[in-house]
């Protein structure tokens, strides 16, 4: 076999890791098994010369499209390869390269099969790309080659589910590293922090109802019209600009629409089943609960969350101290290789006892590993049965000290009746761990930017424990052959349900959403219907499969399914859908050099019917059905939506409801001038 010299440049690009981070290795014929093996050396020839990102945020799910062209300004021809975290519950669905001026799309393999393909491509001297994934949330990109004096292009797009919480919409677009490594060497890279052509972000917003407006706290440039009735657009278009900040969008409904499910389909001719997404939205008929709470704040300050993550810890946890009421307590425990007990028991929530709290958050400092474990253990200690109690747990999730398998966690969290609020922090977190013992507590999680404020999320979480909630929720619809997630989350005010699911029966049916309020059984029962033809959303496959192999995944966790069963079994799943999982990763090769490795078009053929569907709905508009049935679980308005008195005061909605929800539009914004500020300060004392 010809095997040719191979200089592989590492790279943190920002396709989800801001920087463009460039260190060369020295000529080898050996193929590169991990970015830490180069040898980092000043920035080289190969640079990133534009990156522009294309969203479509269609009612429930949003389209990614990034395009990036990167040069190679030297005499050598350069492979290169780069890591970027992907969303929550994102699925990764085309990876593109153009050769000779035409894109080709990558297919699904077997990850062994895949790898010797991009192997075998690359030592020939071929382009050729391969997209794998590392681990919970990070994938790999690996592209041979950038020819010398020449560029590459590449294109990589992903579907997201997105949910409506307390009526905002929030898309996150990552850009700051998410460095889940305790003790990680960032100096190891050459940092380059720009592009040196052009960034872009151009945002399409579709929505069955009225939006109030859009906003970027990330991105203030950010700007967007109304182009008809349920579509907005806005961009972002800069000269070399910084990668290092997420670009965040908040985007805000109006606040009298209804309790309501809204159900997207696919349905192909003569296919003998379809796809649905319904997402349900409770009423916010929830009454409040004046008894205090016990809440034990979990802070982790092992070593991945040194930097942002604690800073914005810090001062969410003390704006979440000062709304704490009369009537509640607190605990604060930090956790990196033990846990430590910094209150050292219950605390009233006085002023007093509030302002020395503050003092012990302010004095953190991070470091060690995460011994997650051991934390939870410490804020199950001295519960007291007679008063609720709810553990709120800041942490990016990569636990790494101590007990370390899922099982455990889930047996401790099942063995104790408390509620668990997970908030999720930064790119690359482990949300799939915390989301989990959350959800089987009947708490909730939140994935958090290190430019989302943390104290409103808090403050939230504090009204949501105030208020009822809807647990055991149970989703049913006539005609469904399959749905997932089966692990249905509690509700709290504010919050949507989303599932996916399969169905062979079709025309008018029922939909039933049930749930337990205060320990009454409550019944919604919504008419749907079910087409027998609609070729609008293929993308939905792509999202139901990856519902799926989620549920897989929690199953081999648990010990209900063993490992071989489940590779097989998300193996299968992978192929039929072109899914990138753990054990399927997607190659790129030349269109005349396809047959030669058995590579097909079905990811491409996939990709084409979306695209499809896609040009039809931006040209149609919305394909979804909206329904609210009759009696909807706690009343017709929806969670979101705060009645207001004559007077002009809140109804149900407590006033630090209300703050919470402006504070996630306002306080990022002055964290954005405030950081802009600093580094500004600091490159003048440089």
């Amino acid at each position: 076999m010809h095997t040719r010299t191979r200089i592989i440049v590492s790279l943190a690009l920002a396709l989800g890791i801001g920087t463009a981070s460039l260190a060369s290795a020295a000529p080898s014929d050996e193929t590169l098994q991990g970015s830490l093996e180069v040898t980092p050396v000043a920035a080289g020839d190969l640079s990133l010369r534009d990156h522009r990102v294309d969203v479509v945020i269609n009612n429930g799910f949003a389209t990614t499209t990034v395009e990036q062209v990167l040069v190679n300004e030297g005499a050598v021809d350069l492979d290169a390869r780069w890591a970027f975290p992907l969303p929550k519950e994102a699925s990764l669905s085309e990876l593109s390269l153009w050769i000779d001026g035409a894109m080709s799309i990558g297919e699904v393999r077997e990850e062994r099969e895949a790898r010797r393909i991009y192997e075998e491509e690359a030592n020939a001297g071929q382009d050729a790309a391969l997209a794998e994934q590392e681990n919970y949330r990070e994938y790999r990109l690996s592209l041979s080659r950038v020819p010398a004096g020449g560029e590459a292009r590449v294109r990589i797009v992903y579907y997201q589910p997105l949910e409506i919480d307390s009526g905002v919409g929030r898309y996150l677009y990552p850009l700051t590293p998410g460095n889940t490594q305790d003790g990680m060497n960032t100096s190891f890279w050459s940092l380059e922090e720009k592009v040196s052509g052009q960034f872009s972000i151009d945002v399409t917003l579709k929505t069955s109802f009225p939006v109030d407006g859009l906003h970027s706290p990330s991105h203030p440039q950010f700007q967007a019209v109304q182009m008809l009735e349920g579509e907005w657009r806005g961009s972002v278009v800069t000269n070399e600009p910084a990668l290092d900040r997420d670009f965040l969008l908040f985007y805000r409904l109006s606040p009298d629409v209804p309790a309501r499910v809204e159900l997207l389909t696919y349905r192909e001719p003569g296919a003998a089943e379809g796809t649905f997404m319904a997402v349900v939205t409770p009423g916010s008929d929830l009454a409040p609960i004046t008894k205090g709470t016990d809440w034990a704040f979990l802070i982790d300050v092992s070593g991945s969350m040194d930097g942002e993550k604690l800073r914005i810890v810090r001062r969410g946890l003390a704006k979440a101290l000062r709304s704490l009421g009369p009537n509640d307590r607190f605990r604060l425990i930090s956790f990196n290789n033990s846990a430590t007990n910094l209150t050292r028991g219950w605390q009233d929530a006085t002023e007093g006892n509030v302002a020395a709290a503050e003092n012990l958050i302010s004095n953190l400092s991070a470091g060690g590993g995460t011994n997650l474990f051991d934390g939870i253990v410490s804020a199950y200690r001295a519960l007291d049965s007679d008063r609720s109690t709810a553990v709120v747990i800041l942490s990016d999730g990569a636990a790494n000290v101590g007990a370390t398998e899922y099982r455990d966690f889930v047996k401790l969290a099942r063995s104790h009746d408390v509620r668990l609020f997970t908030f999720v922090i930064g790119n690359g977190a482990n949300e799939r761990l915390l989301g989990d013992l959350a959800t089987i507590s009947g708490g909730y999680a939140k994935s958090v930017s290190v430019l989302d404020e943390i104290g409103a999320h808090l403050m939230l979480a504090k009204d949501r424990m105030s208020h009822a909630a809807l647990h055991g929720v149970r989703f049913e619809l006539d005609g469904a052959t399959a749905v997932y997630p089966q692990l249905l989350p509690s509700l709290y005010l504010g919050q949507q349900l989303v599932v996916f699911g399969r169905y062979d029966a079709t025309g008018n049916r029922e939909m039933v959403v049930s749930a337990k309020i205060s320990g009454e059984p409550r019944r919604w029962t919504i008419p749907v219907e079910l087409p027998e033809v609609d070729e609008s959303n293929p993308e939905l496959e792509r999202l139901y499969a990856l519902a799926m192999i989620s549920d897989m995944e929690r199953e081999e966790w648990l010990g209900e399914l063993n490992e071989s069963e489940l590779r097989q079994g998300i193996v299968d799943v992978a192929l039929r859908y072109s899914l990138v999982t753990d054990y399927t990763s997607m190659v790129v090769v030349r269109e005349d050099r396809r047959e030669l490795y058995g590579l097909g078009h079905e990811n491409a053929e996939r990709r084409a019917r979306e695209v499809k569907a896609s040009d039809a709905r931006a040209a149609q508009g919305s394909t979804v059905r909206v329904s609210q049935g009759s009696d909807p679980l706690a009343g017709s308005r929806a969670s979101h939506a705060p009645t207001r008195s004559r007077g002009g005061g809140i109804g149900a909605v407590s006033p630090w409801f209300v703050l919470a929800i402006a504070l996630l539009a306002l306080v990022a914004s002055h964290e954005v001038t405030c950081r802009d500020e600093r580094a500004a300060s600091g490159s003048k004392r440089g």
